[in-house]
């Protein structure tokens, strides 16, 4: 799937299709740009007005700074004198050097990602599990640690460090397998406990203001939930584990962060963009391929002058587009579907135009699919808790819930061996099914 615009401009200044022009020296320089200093100058009115309700609401990049539990990371060093950060801690148990290693080694053990594997994997798996322990026991340490956040700056913007990803990923995709190692012994509370731990990994990430985080825990909950499916149908998951997942589950969806917070995250990042692209920087924002292409047109430094000379109409537009977006994350996907069809509708209108911004469109091209992602994590959370609820006895299947997702109410089958629930997503579905485990339902 493509990522949000801001997660595409972190993977090119990270290095990926990087653009041989000029940009921030370093971090710490451009942590200068959080001042907002080009956007104070801007005789726009209208852009001032936005910065000063900004600035009221606590939502600048400094402010929403001042307010993280947690200090930043910084490369790594130790935040005292006998611990690393979240961060350095995650990239210390998992190093990049034997990283690839391991992938090759998942690969081949679960090469379709199903969490289901034969006699000969399962022999690979288990001496994968012997030679992991320790990788396991840091990774566990680095995510108790996360229980503030991992650490991100709101103050570099598109210049956040996020190689912390790949080992995180790694160490999730290496505990779902331990769950499945467990459970072909037998060991359902163990397989449970593992699952356990890339739930807390998908919630911790979910907490953070910033899309491609909130991107990736999605993509990860989905991963263990699809686990979570595996070990209720096993035969020897009986009712105790599946009251266990019910009330796991719970507690998941009690503390589910808002849809907003990641784009308050997400403006506050776009401000630092803007700062970026005020100083002369636009060009290092673009990948090689686009850069290429304007070359070829001949439009290289008349695009860039576009830029500037309508650059605050541009972003003026942009935070006007992410208040109304924000302000929408109020109601259910299903209902806020035409706030963000009117922001690519008005961005078609203004695309043959003077008026049309071109930073704007850049950072905005994926809102849609960043929504229905978000909006697609919590319908399979919600499906898992109603799926359990009725299967562990505490609700009848009828009437079901509306699907925040889809605006419907999902789709619930009972019969005397167990519970189906569909209508989960809005194309290819995922239905749950989960046997009874011994304990009929209770009558609608």
């Amino acid at each position: 799937m493509r990522l949000g615009g801001l997660f595409l401009l972190l993977l090119v200044i990270a290095g990926c299709g990087k653009s041989s022009h000029p940009e921030p020296k370093s971090v710490a320089d451009a942590r200068s740009y959080a001042q907002l200093d080009g956007l104070r100058r801007s005789p726009h009115q209208g852009l001032q007005a936005e910065l000063a309700r900004l600035e009221d609401e606590q939502l600048t990049p400094h402010q929403l700074a001042a307010t993280r539990k947690t200090t930043p990371a910084e490369t790594m060093v130790a935040v005292r004198p006998d611990r690393l950060s979240v961060q350095a801690a995650l990239r210390e148990a998992y190093p990049a050097l034997s990283r690839g290693m391991y992938q090759e080694q998942i690969e081949r053990i679960d090469p379709d990602g199903d969490w289901r594997i034969g006699p000969v994997e399962r022999e690979l798996l288990r001496e994968l599990i012997g030679r992991t322990e320790k990788h396991r026991e840091r990774f566990r340490a680095a995510l108790q640690q996360a229980e503030n956040g991992f650490e991100i700056d709101p103050l570099v913007g598109p210049l956040a460090e996020l190689e912390f990803f790949e080992p995180l990923e790694l160490g999730c995709r290496l505990e779902g397998l331990l769950a499945v190692h467990y459970l072909a012994d037998g060991e359902v509370a163990d397989a449970a406990q593992s699952l356990d731990w890339m739930l807390l990994a998908s919630e911790r990430l979910a907490r953070e203001p910033h899309v491609a985080t909130r991107l990736l825990a999605a993509k990860m909950r989905a991963e263990t939930l699809q686990l979570l499916q595996v070990i209720v149908k096993d035969s020897r998951c009986d009712a105790a584990t599946l009251e266990a997942a019910s009330q796991r589950i719970d507690q998941l969806l009690a503390q589910w962060p808002s849809d907003a917070q990641a784009w308050i995250g997400e403006r506050a990042s776009g401000l630092i963009v803007y700062e970026m692209v005020r100083d002369g920087h636009y060009l290092s924002l673009i990948d090689r391929q686009e850069v290429a292409r304007l070359e070829k047109q001949h439009l290289l430094k008349t695009t860039a002058r576009a830029v500037m000379g309508g650059i605050d109409e541009d972003q003026f537009f942009y935070l006007q587009s992410l208040r109304k977006l924000i302000e929408s994350c109020d109601r259910p996907y299903c209902e806020r579907t035409a706030a963000i069809a009117a922001i690519h509708q008005e961005l078609a209108a203004r695309e043959s135009t003077q008026r049309y911004p071109i930073v704007a469109a850049m950072l905005l091209d994926d809102v849609h699919t960043v929504q229905r992602r978000q909006a697609e994590d919590l319908a399979r959370s919600l499906a898992w808790r109603l799926a359990l609820q009725i299967a562990t006895g505490k609700r009848p299947p009828m009437p079901p819930p509306q699907n925040p997702l889809t605006g419907q109410p999902f789709v619930v089958q009972t019969s005397p061996n167990g519970v189906r629930l569909s209508g989960i997503l809005l194309e290819a579905d995922e239905p749950i099914e989960i046997p009874f485990a011994g304990r009929e339902p209770i009558a609608p």
